[in-house]
């Protein structure tokens, strides 16, 4: 259960007498990009009421100044590694409302132990805002590989005129393995190349809800055979205590017979570096596609930089950019937050997410 319910009387305490401009605080680091300004000033052109702060742009700490600023902040936009880096976690008494611009909020719900406390202000996140670039990611390895594209730049840098056979989509299956928007997103991509989408859900959608892009449904406990059938597996899971190490042990075995390609671009901790390099090496796996680690930055030793079927990037399949999509977004959760409705994407405190 949320500590907040967004429902509640929250959102009614928010509402101001006439005349008042209720403060709102920027606590984000995107250096060498305008975009806090973008943010502020594109939302100030349809609330000009609201009153905005930008704190710490281009740096990672806070001055005594900023602190004392921040404390009379009743919402917040914010990057959540700032909250946790100059523990302000339960240290701003009048903040109601934080919306974090990840889609993942897991290091800050894992900061907390499980039975808590947790804060009592309401936290949400970027839910839909990073669909579309991380289904880009997906789809540019995809057609990478199997049009070859890098290994004809070789061919023509040796002047080689060399034919490759390849696959077509459409004679693939796609697993997905995470499916909440992202995953919705991703499958949409697939069916447009006639692909064959799996997806692992925790429960059968009912009559009528089901996804018109998916073709057949596993629950957790058939991931075997989701593997088994997939040429590619993309992992979207959250950082929760029951996805640690969930493709661990001999799970990526069931991939062998297809030599599946395995895309991580959700978080690090479903499955251990050493994993990926032993599915390699054994051959149940055909390649990795990696946006997130256990560890990041990966650290310059591991031999996952070093594999040569291992494509590694740092945690760029999706960034945070677009400020007047953020600025839109939030406008309309500000307006439903004043009158007390329930916000979209509003982050349980128990599940993580």
């Amino acid at each position: 259960m949320l500590s907040v319910d967004p429902s509640s009387s929250v959102g009614a305490s928010m509402r101001k007498e006439e005349g008042t401009r209720p403060l709102v605080g920027i606590l984000a680091t995107f250096v060498g990009s305008p975009l806090e300004r973008e943010i502020a000033d594109a939302v100030q052109k349809t609330r000009p009421d609201i009153r905005f702060e930008v704190f710490v742009r281009g740096k990672p700490t806070i001055s005594e100044k900023e602190m004392e600023d921040l404390k009379s902040c009743e919402i917040l936009i914010a990057d959540p590694n700032i909250i946790l880096e100059n523990n302000l976690v339960n240290n701003l008494p009048n903040l109601k409302w934080m919306h974090c611009l990840w889609a993942g909020v897991d290091r800050f719900t894992r900061s907390f132990s499980p039975s808590g406390p947790y804060p009592s202000y309401l936290l949400t996140r970027n839910g839909d805002f990073f669909c579309i670039q991380m289904a880009e990611y997906v789809f540019g390895y995809i057609i990478d590989k199997e049009r070859h594209i890098t290994e004809m730049k070789k061919l023509k840098e040796q002047s080689l005129w060399k034919r490759l056979p390849y696959r077509t989509l459409s004679e693939l299956t796609l697993g997905i393995v995470g499916f909440g928007d992202i995953g919705k997103e991703i499958a949409r991509v697939a069916k447009a190349f006639q692909m064959n989408v799996w997806a692992l859900v925790k429960s059968f959608p009912k009559d009528g809800e089901q996804c018109p892009h998916v073709d057949e449904y596993r629950l957790s406990s058939d991931l075997p055979e989701l593997l088994a059938a997939s040429d590619y597996v993309v992992s979207i899971l959250p950082s929760v205590p029951s996805t640690d190490g969930f493709f661990d042990g001999d799970m990526l075995s069931h991939c062998a017979c297809k030599s599946t390609i395995f895309m991580n671009i959700g978080r690090g901790n479903v499955i251990k570096d050493e994993t990926i390099i032993a599915a390699l090496d054994r051959g149940w796996i055909g390649g990795a596609v990696l946006d997130v680690f256990n560890v990041e930055p990966l650290p310059g030793n591991s031999p996952l930089w070093t594999h040569p079927k291992v494509f590694v990037t740092p945690h760029i399949a999706a960034l945070c950019k677009n400020g007047a999509k953020i600025a839109g977004d939030f406008v309309q959760n500000y307006n439903r937050f004043l009158k007390g409705d329930t916000l979209p994407y509003a982050v349980d405190w128990v599940k993580g997410y």
